[in-house]
């Protein structure tokens, strides 16, 4: 299956222009989905103005109306894998409000944005949802990598997404769990490189210091996943080539976990 293709703003349709502009000048950098979605001529100029919509002022916390998306409901990129707070969990001890916070974020969030999406889903005869958990929450990871503070909310986001399944399943609504293993993107890297390595690395430096990290893993492939390859599962999930795939952890790890 051929990776969503990432155009940049030179290879968009001119219509959607205008919106990307705004975007870049609200956001400061161009995002995957934006990319992702302007595959599709016209289509950016439609969605951007109802996601400013959506998380601009109102009632509803703000973190959750920045995870809302088009209908299909992609909730969580994984951003918080691996969250700084456990550094501090790790010397200290977690506190309550750094429990709190970890689960608003990988699993309150979600399943708050279910509760307004899954009206408008089955108001319309179906939908389909997919929910981007992590690593850890289906497996330990060793140091450098802890998180006793996200993993077990992600594993409370994969347990949720089988039984929204479940539920939703006479409504015409297909929910499953996505779980990367170790993607590289650029901010997520440099803020291991900041809190893990502790030194600004070359990128033959950073090479290295990504496949030790694997290695610390148990992967015997240690070469770290692309953000299209994420996206190009996700809108599998959500195609009708996976139409009866529902319920389902889809990991795409690289062999990490070996449960």
């Amino acid at each position: 299956m051929a990776l969503v293709p990432l155009p940049d703003r030179e290879h968009m349709d001119p219509s959607d222009l205008p919106a990307i502009e705004t975007g870049l000048a609200a956001f400061g950098h161009l995002l995957h989905t934006w990319q992702a979605v302007a595959n599709v001529p016209g289509l950016f100029s439609k969605y951007f103005p109802y996601l400013r919509a959506l998380t601009g002022p109102g009632a509803l916390d703000q973190r959750v109306k920045e995870l809302t998306a088009v209908q299909v409901a992609i909730l969580n990129h994984c951003r918080y894998t691996v969250c700084h707070r456990s550094f501090s969990a790790r010397a200290k001890g977690v506190t309550d409000e750094e429990l709190v916070e970890g689960m608003a974020i990988n699993f309150f969030a979600q399943f708050r944005i279910c509760q307004r999406i899954v009206p408008l889903m089955i108001a319309q005869g179906g939908g389909r949802i997919v929910n981007v958990s992590g690593q850890t929450g289906i497996m330990t990871l060793n140091p450098p990598f802890l998180s006793s503070c996200t993993g077990p909310a992600k594993s409370a986001e994969i347990r949720f997404s089988k039984v929204l399944a479940n539920e939703l399943a006479p409504h015409n609504i297909r929910v499953n769990c996505v779980i990367p293993g170790f993607i590289n993107t650029p901010e997520r890297f440099a803020k291991w490189e900041r809190e893990m390595a502790k030194r600004k690395l070359s990128p033959d430096d950073a090479a290295r210091e990504r496949a030790q990290w694997s290695s610390n893993q148990g992967m015997r492939d240690t070469r770290w996943g692309r953000p299209e390859e994420i996206a190009n599962l996700i809108v599998f999930a959500v195609s009708d080539a996976a139409s009866y795939i529902n319920g389902a952890e889809l990991v795409a790890d690289n062999a990490m976990d070996k449960s």
